[in-house]
C-alpha cells in the first residue's frame, strides 16, 4: 500500500526560469502557496497553473487540486501598468488596485465598481468607451459605457472565474477562459454576439485578434474562427480553406485581417480598401514573414531578412517607395499611428513613412532618432520613442501628444513604458511615477491623481 505523505514539496516556477520550492501540507490552500511563493521570489503572483495546464483556484487545497509531491506549478504575475480607452486611462498598481482618470464618459469614472478594484487586478482590456479588468481569481470587472462592454450583466455568470485573457473591438469584449472557451459581450454589431459560431468556441481557443468591428480566434490546431461585422473581417468564407490549419499569428487594420502561417506565408481578408487585397505583393508574402504591423488601412510585413513589404491604402502607409531603400534590411520592429508607420532598425535608428499629419514626418527630431531607440508608442497622430537611456522623443501632431516640451524635464531618463489614449500619452517611470502629456480632455493631465502614484 502506498504511503500517504504528510508534507509535499512543490516547485513554483516563473516563465523567466526563476523558481522556489515550497514545503506544504496537503490541506494547505493554493492561496497560501501563492503568497509564500510571491514573498520568496520577490514578485506578485496572480495565479498558479498546474503541470497539466489547469488554472488553480485560491480556495482549493493542494489535495483537492490534485497537486502532488514534486509537482511544478507555473506562476502568472500581476502586470502593473497603465491601460487606456479612447479618452481615459486606468492604472494597475503593484497592490493590484486600479486608478482611473480622463473623460468620465469613456471609463474614467469607476466609482460603481470601486470596491471590486481595490486589489487583485492583474491586467485590463478596453474598448473605446469601457474597461474590463481581469482579477487574480479569474473573475472580470467591467465599467464604462454600457453599450460598449461596460455592462457585462448578461454574461456575468460566465465571468466569475477562469478568465485568462480579454480582447476587444471598438465596442465589444471577448474573454478566453482556461478551458479554451470564449465569452463575448458588448455591441452586437462589433462582435459582442458570437452565437453563430459559439459551437466552435467551446474549447481550444488560444488567442483572439480583432478589427474595429470583428473578432478572429486562433485555435490550438491553427484554425481560425471569425465573427462580427462581415465587411470588417467577420466573414472569412473566401479564404477559409487556407485557415483550416497552420495559422500562428494574426494582425489587423480597422477593417481587414492578415494571418501569418507557420511557413511564413500571409493570408488576407476583409475590406479591400483596408489591406485585404494583397495581390500586388503576394509573391513576396509566400514565405519568410515573421510579423506584421498595421495602420488603419495598410499593413507592413517584416521578413526574416529584415526587409519590409507594405500594402493597403497608399495614404495610410501602404506605399513605402520613398523609404524603400532603408527598408531592405535590418528592420527589427514596426510601430504605427492611425495612418503612419515608424520602423526601428537593429542599430536603434528610426524610419518613418505614411501620412505626414500622422507622424510620418520625423524631420524635426531625426537627430535624436539615429540610434538608441528601443520601443515606440503612439496616439492617433503622434509617436513617442523610448531610448535605451530611458529618455523619450516625441513627434507628430502637437494636439495628439507630439509636443512633450511641457514635461520634457521629466522625460530625460527612467521611462520604462508608455501608454496612450487617442490624443495623450502617459509614461511610467522606474520609480513608479507617471508623466502625462497631450490633450487634457484625453488624459493628458493626470494632476488630479498624481498623489496616488
Amino acid at each position: 500500500m502506498s504511503e500517504t505523505l504528510t508534507t509535499l514539496s512543490v516547485t513554483v516556477s516563473l516563465l523567466s526560469g526563476a523558481s522556489v520550492s515550497v514545503i506544504a501540507a496537503p490541506e494547505q490552500t493554493i492561496a497560501s502557496i501563492r503568497g509564500e511563493s510571491s514573498n520568496a521570489l520577490g514578485c506578485r503572483i496572480a495565479r498558479l497553473i498546474s503541470h497539466s495546464g489547469v488554472m488553480l483556484s485560491d480556495t482549493e487545497s493542494l489535495a483537492d487540486a490534485n497537486v502532488r509531491h514534486l509537482d511544478v506549478l507555473t506562476a502568472v504575475l500581476i502586470r502593473g501598468g497603465v491601460y487606456s480607452s479612447e479618452r481615459a486611462f486606468a492604472a494597475v498598481k503593484s497592490d493590484g488596485s486600479v486608478i482611473t482618470w480622463g473623460d468620465t464618459d469613456h471609463g474614467a469614472d469607476s466609482a460603481a465598481v470601486r470596491g471590486s478594484l481595490q486589489s487583485g487586478v492583474t491586467h485590463i482590456c478596453s474598448t473605446d468607451w469601457a474597461f474590463a479588468a481581469v482579477k487574480s481569481d479569474g473573475s472580470v470587472v467591467t465599467w464604462g459605457d454600457t453599450d460598449s462592454g461596460g455592462n457585462s450583466a448578461t454574461v456575468q455568470g460566465s465571468l466569475q472565474s477562469g478568465v485568462t485573457h480579454i480582447y476587444c473591438t471598438g465596442a465589444a469584449f471577448a474573454a478566453v477562459k482556461s478551458d479554451g472557451s470564449v465569452v463575448t459581450w458588448g455591441d452586437t454589431d462589433h462582435g459582442g454576439d458570437s452565437a453563430a459560431v459559439q459551437g466552435s468556441l467551446q474549447s481550444g481557443v488560444a488567442h483572439i485578434y480583432s478589427t474595429y468591428d470583428a473578432f478572429a480566434a486562433v485555435k490550438s490546431d491553427g484554425s481560425v474562427i471569425t465573427w462580427g461585422d462581415t465587411y470588417c473581417g467577420g466573414d472569412s468564407a473566401a479564404v477559409q480553406g487556407s485557415l483550416q490549419s497552420g495559422v500562428t499569428h494574426m494582425y489587423s487594420t480597422e477593417m481587414a485581417f492578415a494571418a501569418v502561417k507557420s511557413d511564413g506565408s500571409v493570408i488576407t481578408w476583409g475590406d479591400t480598401y483596408h489591406g485585404a487585397d494583397s495581390a500586388a505583393v503576394q509573391g513576396s508574402l509566400q514565405s519568410g514573414v515573421t510579423h506584421i504591423c498595421s495602420t488603419s488601412a495598410a499593413f507592413a510585413a517584416v521578413k526574416s531578412d529584415g526587409s519590409v513589404i507594405t500594402w493597403g491604402h497608399t495614404y495610410s502607409g501602404g506605399d513605402s517607395a520613398a523609404v524603400q531603400g532603408s527598408l531592405q534590411s535590418g528592420v527589427a520592429h514596426i510601430y504605427s499611428t492611425y495612418d503612419a508607420f515608424a520602423a526601428v532598425k537593429s542599430d536603434g535608428s528610426v524610419i518613418t513613412w505614411g501620412d505626414t499629419y500622422h507622424g510620418a514626418n520625423s524631420a524635426a527630431v531625426q537627430g535624436s532618432l539615429q540610434s538608441g531607440v528601443t520601443h515606440i508608442y503612439s496616439t492617433e497622430r503622434a509617436f513617442a520613442a523610448v531610448k535605451s537611456d530611458g529618455s523619450v522623443v516625441s513627434w507628430g501632431d502637437t494636439d495628439h501628444g507630439g509636443d512633450s516640451a511641457a514635461v520634457q524635464g521629466s522625460l530625460q531618463s527612467g521611462v520604462t513604458h508608455i501608454c496612450s489614449t487617442k490624443k495623450a500619452f502617459a509614461a511610467l517611470k522606474s520609480d513608479g511615477s507617471v508623466v502625462s502629456w497631450g490633450d487634457t480632455d484625453y488624459g493628458g493631465d493626470s494632476a488630479a491623481v498624481q498623489a496616488c502614484f
